[in-house]
């Protein structure tokens, strides 16, 4: 069952990255099953992988499991499994942060959903002649190596208070 993904306490969380496995023709879906099988309750398992693992969510549904998926490229996806039902251990004790207000001149594309801010950007660099800043809700890694094709680059400039990002995307010669 897909779920929103909930404000969880980073530490409680399990990394598990498949993608290289997959690459060399492995099998990962032992090694998942067995970090899903060693979750505390609250934990969270974040899953990279090279696509979006659609198979595994029926098996995970099967054990109780809801998850969230996002594609940071068509070859670079993050799901994230809890059990169903079950409380995920918050972030902090203290009551999120209200959102920052993006810096004057900047746009702000933190509302937009996975990969659409990457996309946006990634229209405008196409008739861009100038540089110009972007607000995200999290340093955006993949973002430099789509740039770098396209003969621009990207510096974060910024963390706000929020935890947000502001991102300058520059021509390749600045």
């Amino acid at each position: 069952m897909t779920a929103e993904l909930p404000d969880f306490d980073p530490s409680q969380v399990a990394d598990l990255d498949v993608r290289d496995v997959i690459r060399e023709g492995g099998e990962p879906l032992p090694a998942i099953l067995a970090a899903a099988d060693r979750l505390a309750p609250g934990q969270v398992l974040h899953l990279r992988s090279p696509f979006q693992p659609v198979p595994l969510y029926a098996v995970m549904g099967e054990r109780g499991f809801v998850h969230f998926s996002t594609m940071f490229t068509p070859q670079d996806w993050s799901t994230w499994f809890w059990h169903d039902g079950e409380q995920v251990e918050r972030a902090g004790s203290s009551p999120p942060l209200a959102r920052s207000t993006a810096p004057d001149g900047s746009w702000d594309l933190r509302d937009l959903p996975p990969p659409e801010p990457l996309l946006a950007i990634l229209e405008r660099v196409e008739t861009a002649t100038a540089p110009f800043r972007v607000v995200l809700p999290f340093e955006p890694t993949p973002l430099a190596a789509l740039l770098d094709g396209q003969g621009w680059q990207m510096s974060v400039t910024e963390t706000l208070p929020d935890g947000s990002v502001v991102v300058a995307i520059l021509p390749g010669g600045c």
